[in-house]
């Protein structure tokens, strides 16, 4: 009676340990992937902000051409 008693104690210690244990590494996968959706998210800013930059500036020379032809033009009339 004791000895299966002694037995059944043992194997659920052990299960229970399996299930810490998994538990630990399951929690270091989320972690990961957390860390992976942030640093993903935060490369998709950093993209959006530099092609908002870049439109920016593209848009300032462009504005700057269209001047320059127009004075251009007025001297051209005069």
């Amino acid at each position: 009676e004791r000895k299966g008693e002694r037995e059944r104690e043992k194997r659920r210690k052990v299960e229970e340990e399996k299930g810490r244990r998994g538990g630990k590494r399951q929690d270091m996968r989320e972690r990961e992937g957390a860390e992976r959706r942030k640093d993903f998210a935060r490369s998709l800013r950093r993209r959006s902000r530099d092609r908002d930059r870049e439109r920016a500036l593209g848009d300032r020379e462009r504005l700057t051409d269209r001047d320059q032809n127009r004075s251009s033009k007025r001297q051209k009339t005069k």
